[in-house]
């Protein structure tokens, strides 16, 4: 299996564990910063996967930095939009989650910094790859 899908994997499991173990839990109202840490996971593993889908595209490092960001961020924001579906269709019925736009923006943001976080891991792996 390839390592960046691997990754998106076992990102998306702690994703799982978060949804059904620790939310029924109170975690969130427990810690505020614990939401913050699942969007900046899940930013890392859209990227993840983007590198996984764009593994035989041969794209310049710059470019490739950027889709990755631009990938967490689009995923970010169809997480925000089926969290907002998911309230709507329930019936604003959801005691856990109320949406707003500080909440909604900074998900987003969260979720490019684990973008950001991945690529600056990426380039420094490559640097240290090329300095040896």
């Amino acid at each position: 299996m390839d390592r960046n899908l691997l990754w998106a994997v076992m990102l998306f499991g702690v994703q799982l564990v978060n949804y059904f173990f620790l939310r029924p839990l109170g975690i969130y109202s427990r810690f505020w910063y614990a939401d913050i840490v699942l969007h900046i996971l899940a930013g890392i593993m859209f990227g993840c996967l983007w590198l996984w889908f764009s593994r035989k595209l041969t794209l310049p490092r710059e470019f490739l930095y950027s889709s990755i960001i631009m990938s967490a961020v689009l995923g970010s924001f169809l997480w925000e939009v089926w969290e907002f579906g998911g309230w709507y269709v329930r019936g604003f019925s959801m005691p856990y989650y109320i949406p707003s736009l500080g909440d909604t923006l900074s998900d987003i943001l969260a979720g490019m910094v684990g973008a950001i976080i991945l690529c600056l891991v990426r380039l420094i792996h490559s640097l240290r790859v090329n300095f040896k």
